[in-house]
């Protein structure tokens, strides 16, 4: 029933998401003249009249011309942003680059787009202000794989755009720390259920506009930069390898300054963790996000406008995107996580499983219903296995005061256990807490996902994923085995 209770909701949000039909109406100016020596995509264009959701290939559109490279001086920022739309999101890449085309380039920042799109060809773009310039077209092939497409764009735009900072954005569908079995007839972020497939829409128009977590309203287990033409995506542990040739082949062992997720529920503690060695900060969703994604527009002018550090970019993204969905949306999260303190929450888990478990021992079943309790009552997101980190350990440590202080009007399970355990889990919940908060250096969440901290956890239900074990925390952290324990002893 609160599952229920979630989507309904959810569907309410989607479906009374106001204010778009004008900009959604639009398309990106695609008329191909060369200028001197560059191909520019020109306002105005009656070529590119593309309806958003049609499934052609549109590579036609792009006329090809050479240009000649030239030395450029080191910017601030360059700013890469991966754009997989070989998939139901294509239309609204067109969008995204429009927007970004408001300001475009400057001496400060390098502003580039790597476009995947529906056909054999991928292009890179400098994107300046009212025009993209095509810098580079490359082949698309069933033998090349997303890790080593990223890695080849990450190549092209550190040698071409020296910056002091980068920040690179992953544009996509993503479903967080969870790895799919793809299927060569389905997109791997559809599941069907009893062969009923439905659409999540953003506004009141179910034509135009689609979620970035899937086109169906549950999706299965992903992670992120799927491409629905060669049936192929990045998986967690890839995006962790290639994030490591980037930082120690292409950056000289400097970490990536901001790594950025346009895509649904990426915001969870294991993905950061993937990250935590070669970035410094990281910029994501613990919940779905509109097809629209981030307002590039009112980004790229902040960015532009002053000197700006990776921890401001990613304060700017925060709040340019809460601006933007604030009036329009009841139902969104972003957040900016500080990944050098990934490592301490990391531990403070560890403390807390090992306390937990401990407490089981003395009393198995009340301690289970006790832990269980907390996670129902902490914040769930679309997929339910996946909760807020903070709202769970706020539920627990209510739990715990109401113990320790002979309550019980929360009508919990009261675990048979020596009270000095209880006083460590206390403590240990408290720092945690603590922990947690000076983690995310900004967060902002709709009024009906008010208790959204910044930071998700996997916590299943009925089973564990088989791809969970895949990543590095289920390999380095003992949060594993608690919620092993958890399913497994079911009395």
């Amino acid at each position: 029933m609160k599952n229920a209770i979630k989507f309904i909701l959810f569907l309410f949000c989607l479906t009374t998401f106001i204010g778009q039909a004008d900009a959604f109406n639009e398309t990106i100016p695609c008329n191909l003249e060369p200028v001197e020596t560059e191909t520019r995509l020109i306002e105005g264009s009656n070529r590119f009249n593309q309806n958003r959701h049609a499934k052609k290939n549109n590579s036609q559109n792009f006329a090809l011309q050479s240009k000649a490279k030239t030395p450029r001086a080191k910017a601030e920022w360059t700013i890469i942003i991966l754009v997989q739309a070989s998939n139901n999101l294509e239309s609204f890449a067109h969008k995204n680059m429009k927007e970004m085309m408001r300001w475009g380039s400057s001496a400060r920042v390098n502003l580039l787009v790597d476009l995947h799109k529906t056909g054999d060809k991928s292009w890179k773009y400098r994107i300046e202000q009212g025009c993209c310039v095509i810098e580079e077209v490359s082949a698309r092939t069933t033998k090349s794989t997303i890790a080593e497409e990223v890695v080849h764009t990450a190549n092209w735009a550190v040698t071409n755009y020296p910056a002091e900072h980068y920040a690179f954005i992953f544009w996509n569908h993503g479903y967080g720390c969870l790895d799919p079995v793809q299927e060569r007839n389905r997109p791997a972020y559809l599941r069907n259920m009893n062969n009923n497939w439905r659409t999540g829409y953003l506004t009141g128009n179910p034509e135009e506009e689609l979620s970035r977590a899937t086109k169906n309203s549950i999706p299965t287990d992903r992670s992120i930069l799927f491409d629905d033409e060669r049936h192929t995506y990045l998986s967690n542990e890839e995006l962790r390898n290639t994030l490591q040739t980037i930082s120690t082949k292409l950056l000289g062992g400097k970490k990536i300054d901001l790594i950025g997720m346009d895509a649904c529920l990426m915001g969870m503690i294991e993905v950061a963790d993937q990250l935590k060695d070669f970035a410094n900060y990281f910029v994501a969703s613990e919940e779905f996000e509109f097809a629209q994604g981030w307002p590039y527009g009112d980004i790229i002018e902040r960015l532009s406008t002053k000197q700006t550090s990776a921890k401001d970019l990613g304060k700017i993204i925060v709040e340019a995107y809460e601006q933007y969905y604030l009036s329009r949306t009841s139902y969104f999260t972003q957040s900016c996580v500080d990944l050098s303190k990934i490592t301490t929450i990391k531990e403070h888990i560890d403390n807390l499983v090992t306390l937990l478990m401990t407490a089981k021992k003395q009393d198995p079943q009340r301690m289970k219903t006790f832990i269980q309790q907390a996670k129902f009552q902490a914040l769930s997101f679309s997929l339910s296995d996946y909760i807020d980190l903070q709202s769970f350990y706020q539920e627990l440590l209510k739990n715990v005061n109401c113990v320790l202080d002979n309550q019980s009007n929360r009508n919990i399970a009261i675990p048979r256990i020596d009270t000095e355990l209880l006083r460590k889990i206390k403590t240990s919940l408290t720092d945690g807490l603590a922990a947690i908060k000076s983690t995310i250096t900004i967060n902002t969440a709709g009024r009906y996902l008010a208790r959204a901290s910044g930071m998700s956890i996997y916590f299943p239900q009925r089973s564990i994923d088989s791809s969970y074990g895949t990543n590095e925390f289920a390999k380095t952290t003992l949060w594993p085995v608690l919620i092993a324990d958890q399913i497994e002893n079911r009395y």
